[in-house]
């Protein structure tokens, strides 16, 4: 009888000692989904939970970046008919010469708010489209901040425009850069020739680009070389995508990290 309750004891043990690592697995489970922990398998990343990016409007994430209703508008206007290539983007290069040293193409003026400076630029100027904003504010923000370009719309008061490239150029120290040529021709239908508005899919002729600090576009401004056209303006926006935006992952790590106690602190006083 007593070597029959030793092995009941036996088995009542074990089978609590089952019991009680079944009943912690079902408790870290059930904490685990409380703090809506999904571990970090890349393989499911699209961006809608990255702290470090910000989408705006109908963007969520990568899959909707095309949504976003992110716009940066600024106008050029050259005064005279002698055309000037003005680097709308410069990367982090401080003049027009060193821009010009480095692309290998003619660069008259670094894009900046009124009068433009460099050589002989003194006749085109820049003005934001919002008042509010300022074309240097831009140019500091994306320098820190990476931000995707997901078109850019170009509208002019002259044909002659369109005759013009437009060279896009990734800046890299370490490797060759890259360029891509754009006809701005290319990208006219017969609605843009009426409204005199051309629609350059960025992302689709060059993949990933954004503007930072490796970014650099050059777009020239007035007559071309056979054909002299005086006060020709260009209205350019820029259509953006994500931001990799760090000033402002602190906040939401604070917001999830609270979150995240509140959690933890209600699924203790349950399970407790």
């Amino acid at each position: 009888m007593a070597v029959k309750n030793k092995k009941n004891n036996y088995t009542f043990k074990k089978n609590r000692a089952r019991y009680a690592k079944k009943m912690n697995t079902e408790k870290a489970e059930k904490l685990a989904e409380e703090l809506n922990y999904v571990g970090s398998d890349e393989s499911s990343y699209v961006g809608d939970n990255d702290d470090t990016l910000s989408f705006s409007g109908g963007a969520r994430s990568f899959l909707t970046e095309k949504h976003s209703d992110l716009r940066f508008g600024f106008k050029l206007t050259n005064v005279t008919a002698a055309k000037k290539v003005i680097a709308i983007a410069c990367g982090d290069f401080p003049t027009a010469a060193t821009v010009a040293t480095y692309s290998g193409e003619t660069v008259d003026a670094l894009l900046t708010d009124g009068t433009l400076a460099g050589a002989d630029a003194a006749i085109v100027t820049a003005v934001a489209s919002n008042p509010k904003l300022t074309i240097a504010h831009l140019q500091r923000f994306v320098r820190k901040n990476a931000t995707a370009v997901m078109e850019i719309v170009i509208q002019s008061n002259s044909d002659e425009a369109w005759k013009e490239k437009v060279t896009i150029i990734k800046a890299n120290p370490f490797f060759p850069a890259e360029t891509k040529y754009l006809d701005l021709n290319d990208y006219l239908d017969q609605y843009q020739i009426q409204s005199k508005k051309i629609t350059i899919p960025v992302q689709e002729v060059f993949p990933d680009f954004q503007m930072d600090d490796q970014a650099i576009i050059l777009l020239p401004i007035g007559g071309t070389e056979t054909v002299a056209v005086t006060g020709v303006s260009l209205q350019v926006t820029f259509k953006m995508g994500a931001i990799n935006n760090q000033a402002g992952a602190l906040p939401k790590k604070r917001k999830k990290a609270l979150a995240n106690a509140s959690r933890l602190l209600s699924a203790r006083r349950r399970m407790s």
